[in-house]
Parts: C-alpha cells; structure tokens; sequence
C-alpha cells in the first residue's frame, strides 16, 4: 500500500527522514520485495509525475528515490570496478540492471555510448569556448550531466537531459542546447530531439535521487558514484533539509583522461 501511494501521490518528505532508516535497514528479502513492487509500479508513477503533494516529491522522483534505496546502485558499480571491471563497463552493469526492472515501461535506459555522446560534445563546448568568458569564470568549468538521463531513467522522446555547470552567474542554457544537437547526429536515440535543461542546485540535490552523474571538464569525463545519504537534517534556521552524506559522499572514475581523441 505505501508504495502504491507513492506512484499516485509520492512521498511525503519525511521518506528522506522518519522513513529512511527504516527503509534502507530492512532485511535484504523485503527490500527485494519492495524493489520488485517499486519496479512494478514505475510507468504509472511517470504518468503522475507532475502531481504533487503540498510538501513532497511528485510520484515519479518519488519511485526514483525508492530505486536509489533498494537497487543500490552505487554498490553495483563499486563492486563491479573492485572485481576488476573497468568504470564504463560497470556503468554499464548498473544502466542494465536498471533496464531489468523497467522492462515492459516506456523506460529504456539509454545506451551508455549515448551518454558518452552528450558528455563529448560538452566536453567540446567547453574547449571551444570563447576565451573571454572562460577568463571571467572563478574556477575552471565543469558541467555535471545529471538526473534521469545518465541513470537509464528517462522517457525516449519526452525526457530532458538536465546538466549542471559549476557557474552560475552565466546562462548556459545555449551552449549546453548547442552540445546536445550536436550529440543527436551521433546517438541511438537520433529519430528523437533532445532537450537540455539547465539546473542550478548544488549536486547533492541530484545525489539524493540519483546515484550517478556524468562530470565533464576541458581535459576529462569521469564518472561520479554518490553514495546512499546517511539521513537528512531539519536546518534549526529555516527549517530545510540538509542532506548528510558519508565522507567522502562520492567515488570518481575516469571515463576519458587528458585531450579528447579527434
């Protein structure tokens, strides 16, 4: 009944507090159990996705937020790259164990080239970029594809790719737009456009949600496996949730080091 709710309702964000412990600390029968209903009810959820309660995540995010604690993907990959795999090929494991539980949906993960497509045309956005606002910029750029898309969890057709740069004081959203119309022309999921969203929260928002994300810099792609939050902290000030995570809160494997092959 809790997660046929959820698909319907989502979650209230006491999940990310009262309920978290209890959740993740379930024995390893239930929580299969669980995953298996979460996979069960996922495409319903999407259709839903945009209902949401006074003060919680909208169905969709909310089943994300459920895979995140029962697949465990960070554990996937990990275990995988311990055991000798390289990073993309258990990247790849986890895009496929996520293709396992939305089989029979509207949801198929994208190929893990596709991916790597979007990151590559970033990649040369930022190389190619005009020299004076490179200069502006605090820090070297960065952009982070994150969310649903990296995480084999999007809609063909009907899903953005969101990425997120380390700047904020200058729109992006051309730029990022401009790499991913360069990607379709090399993608499996050409016959469909692709639409770049531009987020602006800190990563740990996405981490919660998602454990993968995809860091593009000028001389790298790496791959950023978050793990699971230890819990979240009502903020004795304004009251929002702080999200604590293990330290350190990621992994980081190279998918491409140094100049990018032309």
């Amino acid at each position: 009944m809790y997660f046929d709710l959820a698909a319907v309702d989502g979650l209230p964000n006491s999940i990310f507090r009262e309920d978290f412990s209890l959740l993740i600390n379930a024995p390893e029968n239930i929580k299969n159990m669980f995953l298996q209903r979460v996979s069960d009810l996922y495409g319903d959820a999407y259709a839903l996705k945009k209902r949401v309660n006074i003060e919680g995540i909208n169905p969709k995010r909310s089943m994300d937020a459920l895979l995140r604690i029962f697949l465990r993907g960070d554990l996937i990959i990990q275990d995988d790259i311990a055991k000798g795999a390289s990073p993309l090929t258990a990247y790849q494991k986890y895009m496929k164990a996520i293709g396992g539980l939305t089989a029979g949906s509207e949801f198929t993960p994208p190929p893990v080239e596709d991916v790597m497509a979007v990151a590559t045309q970033l990649q040369q956005s930022i190389i190619k970029m005009d020299p004076k606002l490179k200069k502006s910029l605090k820090e070297s750029l960065s952009y982070a594809i994150v969310g649903s898309f990296p995480n084999g969890l999007s809609k063909k057709g009907a899903s953005d790719v969101d990425v997120s740069p380390n700047d904020m004081e200058h729109d992006h959203s051309t730029i990022i737009q401009g790499s991913l119309d360069r990607a379709a022309g090399q993608m499996h999921w050409a016959d469909i456009p692709m639409y770049g969203s531009t987020q602006g929260m800190p990563l740990e928002s996405f981490a919660l949600l998602n454990p993968v994300m995809i860091q593009v810099t000028e001389d790298s792609i790496a791959l950023l496996v978050w793990k699971l939050p230890l819990r979240t902290e009502p903020n004795p000030i304004n009251g929002e949730i702080s999200v604590v995570f293990p330290d350190p809160p990621f992994q980081s494997y190279f998918l491409q080091q140094g100049p990018p092959s032309n």
